[in-house]
């Protein structure tokens, strides 16, 4: 499980570089994507000490700010 928390961990590390190098392009929105799936699969291994129904809604609330910075994007950028 560490492991798999460290590959995730450096994962969203990767999209959180990738955000902000990205100037609102489809990178940033990738970037943002994968940080949230990072966020999303770390939240999922703590289902071993957090009660089941718990790790998964704070798994989802997780993805919820990479969703709204990818949708605020495409709004700035389309108008």
């Amino acid at each position: 499980m560490t492991t798999i928390a460290l590959l995730l961990g450096i994962l969203s590390f990767i999209g959180s570089i990738l955000f902000f190098l990205g100037e609102l392009t489809s990178p940033a929105e990738w970037g943002v994507l994968v940080f949230g799936l990072g966020g999303l699969g770390l939240g999922l291994v703590q289902r071993r000490t957090v009660p089941g129904k718990m790790a998964v809604a704070l798994a989802l609330l997780a993805l919820l700010p990479g969703m709204a910075l990818i949708g605020w994007l495409r709004w700035t950028v389309t108008g």
